[in-house]
């Protein structure tokens, strides 16, 4: 989402989560899962795969408003 947490990290569009922290994630729910360790304002690494290349990006977390 434009302005928010991963936008501000730079995440683009078609990056792909392999890891938060040392916590591997192979699937959605396994993102899910490992992102719930962690309170909103809390500073995580992400491994990412970008158009071949894995790199490392830290993003602070922020909170999930309900729409």
């Amino acid at each position: 989402e434009g302005g928010g947490p991963s936008d501000e990290a730079g995440l683009r569009r078609g990056d792909v989560i392999t890891a938060v922290g040392s916590v591997e994630t192979v699937s959605y729910g396994d993102l899910l899962g490992a992102l719930r360790d962690y309170p909103p304002g809390d500073t995580i690494n992400l491994s990412i795969a970008r158009d071949g290349d894995a790199r490392e990006i830290e993003v602070q977390l922020g909170e999930r408003l309900q729409q």
